[in-house]
């Protein structure tokens, strides 16, 4: 479905339910649907009134039916988001979207979508809810296999000892990963390395290889067309090992917090190009990317 975005289409424009108020409810308002399957008022402060599913169109008096929007985008004129946040359930005042993530154990967090423009917003509530409570360190492995092809320029598959290894050759081979942001991610930067091998034979101790990682931001709906202004990032590594085949994890390429703040996705391009120093006497291959970011502890 295409949606029409412009100063008409406040009044809301994407998919929405009649539902019946359990209490009296603003225009505006962040609802939930309470046991007796009527829709009231949600609040971050209880996981009793979590999570989010709807946003009120206008008000609705107890006991009455009235529009709810479940997914898509409204605006209000007095409203003055600043664009490339998050919007969130609010802690404080039930119903009230904010974009002032709740900040400790005590509150739940719901990341319930984000402006377009400071009087119009894209409402998608996340399902993922709880308490936001400690945050710690999450690494994800993502498997070179898992990563797509183009059509063209793309590194030789291996098999090696029940490893799938993908051979590339420098400058030219690549592999694409789309990579939405965790639901579970907290804050800050995101950091991604290569794991990766020789091509099995001695002899390669102390060379050098380079991955160079391309990547684009976009939200749900945006094309995605050429590369960040911060792409591209690259890191290099050195093999270790007079042995072959020895897995080697690179240090940690960094995409910076601000680069996707109220984004959906970051689009990533990998390829290997020639090092600083001696390179490797093979072509790398590539086991996989591992995904670091701060994720926070939910207790549901």
């Amino acid at each position: 479905m295409t949606y029409q975005v412009d100063s008409f289409k406040r009044a809301g424009s994407g998919l929405f339910i009649s539902g019946i108020a359990g209490e009296d409810l603003g225009d505006r308002k962040l609802v939930y649907i309470a046991s007796d399957e009527t829709w009231k008022l949600a609040d971050a402060d209880t996981a009793l009134t979590m999570p989010v599913i709807g946003l009120t169109m206008g008000a609705i008096s107890v006991g009455l039916r009235g529009r709810i929007l479940v997914k898509g985008f409204i605006g209000l004129k007095t409203w003055a988001w600043s664009v490339g946040e998050g919007l969130y359930a609010s802690e404080n005042v039930a119903g009230e979207l904010t974009q002032t993530a709740p900040p400790d154990i005590n509150h739940f967090t719901q990341e319930i979508g984000f402006p377009i423009t400071a009087t119009q917003i894209f409402f998608n509530p996340r399902q993922v809810v709880g308490s936001a409570g400690p945050t710690y360190v999450k690494t994800i492995a993502i498997q070179a296999e898992k990563m797509g092809k183009g059509a063209a320029d793309n590194p030789t598959v291996i098999d090696q000892d029940n490893v799938t290894l993908y051979s590339f050759t420098l400058n030219t081979d690549f592999l694409t990963y789309k990579l939405p942001i965790p639901s579970d991610y907290a804050t800050g930067d995101l950091g991604v390395n290569v794991v990766w091998t020789n091509g099995g034979g001695g002899g390669d101790s102390g060379k050098n290889v380079k991955a160079w990682f391309v990547y684009q931001i976009a939200a749900e709906g945006d094309p995605v067309d050429g590369n960040h202004p911060n792409s591209p990032m690259t890191v290099e590594d050195t093999y270790t090992s007079a042995a072959g085949w020895i897995e080697h994890h690179s240090d940690y390429a960094t995409i910076d917090e601000a680069d996707f703040a109220g984004k959906f996705c970051v689009y990533i391009k990998l390829s290997f190009v020639t090092p600083v120093g001696t390179a490797l006497s093979c072509e790398p291959h590539l086991i996989g990317v591992c995904l670091r970011y701060n994720a926070y502890t939910f207790a549901e």
